[in-house]
């Protein structure tokens, strides 16, 4: 489970993260009406701009990573979440109480790390519907510090309570537990009709028998880039030893594709259709966030999807062996 965050990224997870186009911070201005969200956007921007401050003054002062992260972490959980929570007290919070419910959730997980808020918070909401809804979100949110037993928890409870009543949210959650927490789950089919940039046909099923990393990336996307030294070193270092990679990039050039694999000898097979977010096999497997990664076993079960920072060469080196 990664829980910790560096000064910067916690800025970053709190102030404006964005997947797909769409904030994952769920900002009441994006897609509210209440009347109490220009209120509360205003007060919401105010509190944020205090927390950058205060991280990027602690970049000043050289602390070690371990400290630095215990002062942002009190700093949310004194400070940040005392004030959404007072907020919410006032007549104008009461408007925008589901908009402050999500943002104290993406602070407790993200950085307070305050599990019994997060708790707190989704058993108060009493409206079946949108509790089941609040869960999803919740779920997700902890899909993406890499909590993934608190993630399958949430999804569970949803595809229990949704299944006779909400098929729709029932089919969301199945989803939403593939994106969170996939392990030892049957990674589905590419589409029908599924060919790489070659022009020839790619199936999951072609690959039984080896170890698939199936890597959703894009040649825009820095953290995908940040990965890609790594995949060539152990694409190269395993490949003979059964491991295989298909790309699924989320390009809109062709040309920035066969440019950037062409200069990083990234030899592995490729799928690319220009649809950028609208790529029809990341949108078969409800991808909403890059780089999506993951390694399926022999049996085309998905073994994890937290592969990144040198974890995929440990998980290959008890799959398949160490040096060659």
């Amino acid at each position: 489970m990664k829980r910790t965050i560096g000064l910067l990224a916690a800025v970053l997870l709190v102030t404006a993260a964005c997947s797909g186009g769409k904030s994952v911070l769920c900002a009441a201005a994006a897609r509210s009406p209440s009347k109490g969200a220009a209120t509360f956007v205003k007060f919401r921007a105010n509190e944020i701009r205090k927390f950058r401050e205060f991280v990027f003054s602690l970049q000043k002062k050289k602390l070690s990573p371990q400290e630095g992260q215990k002062r942002v972490r009190d700093y949310a959980r004194k400070k940040l979440v005392k004030a959404f929570l007072d907020f919410r007290k006032t007549e104008a919070g009461a408007k925008a109480a589901q908009e402050i419910d999500r943002e104290l959730i993406v602070i407790a997980i993200q950085v307070a790390e305050d599990d019994t808020l997060v708790d707190r918070i989704v058993k108060s909401e009493k409206d079946v519907k949108k509790s089941l809804a609040l869960k999803l979100f919740t779920a997700e949110r902890y899909g993406e510090v890499e909590n993934s037993r608190k993630a399958k928890e949430l999804v569970d409870a949803v595809l229990r309570e949704s299944k006779a009543k909400y098929p729709e949210v029932y089919k969301d959650a199945e989803q939403i537990l593939f994106r969170v927490a996939p392990e030892g789950l049957a990674f589905p089919e590419f589409p029908d009709g599924t060919k790489d940039i070659d022009g020839k046909v790619l199936r999951v099923s072609d690959y039984r028998g080896k170890i698939l990393l199936v890597d959703f990336w894009a040649t825009w996307c820095g953290p995908c880039r940040t990965e890609i030294p790594s995949l060539v070193k152990v694409y190269q270092k395993y490949h003979d030893k059964g491991f295989e990679i298909v790309g699924i990039s989320l390009d809109k050039s062709k040309g920035d594709l066969l440019k950037l694999t062409g200069k990083e000898k990234m030899t592995w097979r490729q799928y690319f259709d220009g649809l950028l977010w609208d790529n029809k096999v990341a949108k078969a497997y409800g991808i909403r966030a890059i780089p999506a990664m993951y390694l399926l076993g022999r049996d085309g079960n998905v073994i994890s999807n937290n592969v990144r920072g040198g974890r995929l060469e440990e998980i290959l080196a008890k799959e398949l062996g160490g040096e060659k």
